[in-house]
């Protein structure tokens, strides 16, 4: 009798010894062709319980298809780009940031690295693989940072850009201070957090000094407070003119009692003065609260605006603080009303010299200087905390700010339709998992394909350097660049260049794709010409 595990091992060694996987091959080889493609896994280490469970069901499928006869294709696959990889290179390297990355192991050193180390899990993975019995071309896997796989994601750009459908621009987007880089919605890892929970008095303008009037706002983003270019009020809600104390605060009618229980320790009572909607604050004109600090804010005529889709009654004062430079939403209503967008926040962190007195430092950091300062000039109405949901970078855990950002899209928006009407045409198990596939299509925004790292595939985007020059390159394979080049990679592929029509030089976008684009594209990228 023997163990379960010597089972195993004498099967395994069986089909081996007696090639029944390549016999079963041989047999279906004028068999219906069946094309099956193997969503590749990560190869950042050895397998976990849900990664095998994956491939078994896969496998499954395989063997049902094979029984029926059929001459399938089972190529397997692996992910070797993008922050996966990249980050646990950075642990084995001890560094501590992106800027280590260029001063102190150099990007080709540093690509190398990560080459090595995927294809070191490659063969890890696959052995693990077939240890779970599944039968797949092992000795012929595709990889995505193989020169053909490569050539055919640059193919698939090539055809968007005819098509119409890559754009570039600026958005706002979810961005990792240490990564350096933006990072798609889906690749957002949420924790629950303490955060800072202020409420600030902004002033009113044009009114008697001996009773002055607030718009009363909350926030917990002090250090957004810098770049706030307008108040935003739902135009159908009621709001009060309560005087509390010597002042008179414009909140929400259905805030003022919470806004209240927060600021109890002042010892006031509000008394309502009259109401109006928010359409009618629409165009008030405000002191910002940092204009001493900050001198852009100095420039700007801040103002009341409206937005039915963005104010709620949830939490808050109804008066929502828009910096159309750090919130996705503020960025649309920012772009509706013409307001600057205003971001004086780099890729680190840190605010730019646009920030004033707060130029160098960390925006997270300075949270706790910019309250004090909000304090000591009387425009702080209560400061805490509070426990909520917020975004984490999915690899390296550090918290997540949202700047706005220049980067290469695909026009999801140009063919959603189609990929709706695709869905329906498909045939589901379970039935109710199109509707899920639905909802995930039918929300899905342009899709930000650019990255601003290292390790992945480069975007083949040259852009003409002559001031005023829009041409624009979009190469589609490694034939259509001028001379050999090995490795597809950075740094060779920034060191490429191509005369413009206007005698101006065409340089590469020195970003790369998304890594989910590899993936993504991996249902044709994986085939090779024969295929």
């Amino acid at each position: 009798m023997y163990s379960a595990m010597e089972t195993e091992k004498r099967i395994l060694q069986l089909w081996q010894s007696e090639k029944v996987y390549e016999k079963v091959k041989e047999r279906n080889a004028k068999g219906e062709k069946l094309y099956f493609c193997d969503g590749p896994p990560y190869a950042t280490g050895q397998i976990h319980p849900g990664t095998a469970w994956n491939k078994c069901i896969k496998d499954a499928m395989c063997r049902y298809w094979r029984a029926r006869g059929r001459n399938l294709r089972a190529k397997p696959g692996y992910d070797t780009h993008g922050l996966p990889i990249e980050v646990k290179v950075e642990q084995e390297l001890k560094l501590r940031n992106k800027k280590e990355i260029e001063e102190k192991i150099g990007v080709e050193k540093f690509i190398e690295k990560c080459k090595q180390f995927a294809t070191q899990y490659i063969g890890v993975m696959g052995g693990q693989f077939q240890r779970c019995g599944v039968w797949m071309d092992w000795e012929d896997p595709y990889i995505t940072y193989k020169r053909g796989f490569i050539e055919r994601s640059w193919a698939t750009i090539k055809k968007a850009h005819e098509k119409g459908l890559l754009h570039r621009g600026i958005y706002v987007l979810p961005l990792c201070p240490r990564c350096e880089t933006t990072m798609a919605n889906y690749e957002l890892e949420y924790e629950d957090v303490d955060d800072t929970s202020i409420y600030v008095k902004f002033e009113v303008k044009g009114k008697d000094s001996k009773e002055k009037e607030f718009l009363i706002i909350w926030t917990t983003t002090p250090w957004t407070l810098v770049a706030n270019m307008a108040v935003m009020v739902h135009p159908e809600f009621k709001y009060v003119k309560a005087k509390v104390g010597d002042e008179i605060w414009i909140v929400a009618k259905e805030r003022l009692d919470a806004l209240m229980a927060v600021t109890h320790e002042l010892g006031l009572s509000p008394v309502i003065l009259g109401e109006v909607s928010g359409k009618k604050l629409e165009g008030l004109e405000y002191v910002h609260p940092l204009f001493e600090k900050v001198p852009k804010q100095q420039e700007i005529v801040h103002k009341v605006v409206l937005s039915d889709e963005f104010v709620t009654l949830e939490d808050g004062t109804g008066l929502v603080h828009c910096a159309p430079g750090h919130g996705p939403q503020d960025f649309i209503v920012g772009k509706r009303y013409g307001l600057e967008i205003f971001c004086p926040v780099g890729a680190n962190g840190n605010y730019t010299a646009e920030a004033g007195e707060y130029a160098g430092k960390n925006v997270k950091k300075t949270n706790h200087e910019i309250i004090e300062y909000l304090r000591e000039r009387g425009t702080l109405i209560h400061a805490g905390t509070i426990r909520h949901r917020y975004a984490h970078c999915w690899r390296c855990k550090t918290p997540l700010i949202y700047i706005t950002t220049d980067q290469w899209f695909i026009a999801v928006s140009k063919v959603k339709e189609e990929m709706l009407k695709e869905i329906d045409k498909i045939r589901w198990q379970p039935e109710h998992a199109r509707t899920w596939f639905r909802d995930f299509v039918g929300n899905a925004p342009d899709w930000c394909i650019s990255r601003q790292r290292y390790w992945g595939i480069p975007l083949p985007i040259w852009t003409c350097q002559k001031e005023g020059c829009k041409e624009m390159k979009v190469v589609g394979s490694a034939g259509e660049l001028p001379g050999q080049y090995p490795d597809l990679h950075k740094p060779d592929m920034d060191k490429v260049t191509f005369p413009c029509k206007c005698g101006g030089e065409m340089r590469r976008t020195p970003d790369v794709l998304d890594v989910w684009f590899d993936s993504g594209n991996a249902i044709w990228a994986s085939l090779t010409p024969e295929e």
